[in-house]
């Protein structure tokens, strides 16, 4: 079954030996271009398979939240791996696009992204349903080596802390605020957390 399938390189051989994908072009030695065959193989895609990734992406960005609420960087970090792992492209690597990730992912949330607060512009706020809760910032930074990416992950969390955004939002009448670097590098990422 796909569930069973759990390494996304698993799947896309297996589709590709079984005639679900097709080879349209080789970019370079083992990477490909792959095309869906056919319109009834697109409606097996959009009926079970693409449901699969959906589903599994619906729970794992639950658990990421819930852990960076219970302010649990280890168990953030290794959830947004693992959606990393499985879910895109190692080509997909700018700032721009893991920012675009973490606001689809977060897109059942109350989500405000380059909004003035403090002394600048946060990535990411995410916003409690009521004032009592707690909010959450996030400071995205691209590494373009994976050695700098603990550093990027640290200056992303102290440009929260210089630019005030956990006061900006404690200003506004939230009773606290958490705030997170995250440091991207291909599919790798590195969490750091501030208070």
């Amino acid at each position: 079954t796909y569930q069973e399938m759990d390494n996304q390189d698993n799947v896309y051989s297996f589709l590709l030996l079984t005639g679900y994908l097709k080879v349209i072009k080789e970019i370079d030695m083992n990477t490909y271009e792959l095309v869906i065959p056919n319109k009834e193989v697109y409606e097996i895609y959009n009926n079970s398979f693409m449901d699969y990734f959906k589903t599994y992406t619906n729970e794992r960005k639950a658990s990421f939240v819930k852990a960076l609420l219970e302010e649990n960087e280890e168990a953030a970090d290794s959830i947004l791996s693992d959606i990393l792992m499985k879910t895109i492209s190692y080509y997909d690597n700018n700032e721009a696009f893991y920012h675009g990730l973490l606001m689809g992912l977060l897109s059942d949330y109350i989500v405000e992204s380059n909004k003035e607060i403090g002394e600048g512009r946060a990535d990411i706020i995410i916003y409690p349903h009521t004032f009592n809760g707690k909010v959450i910032i996030i400071e995205c930074k691209h590494s373009s080596r994976i050695e700098e990416i603990v550093s990027d992950s640290r200056k992303g969390a102290q440009q929260i802390k210089d630019r005030k955004y956990l006061q900006g939002v404690l200003s506004i009448g939230y009773k606290e605020a958490i705030g997170y670097g995250i440091a991207f590098h291909k599919k790798r990422c590195k969490i750091t957390m501030i208070k």
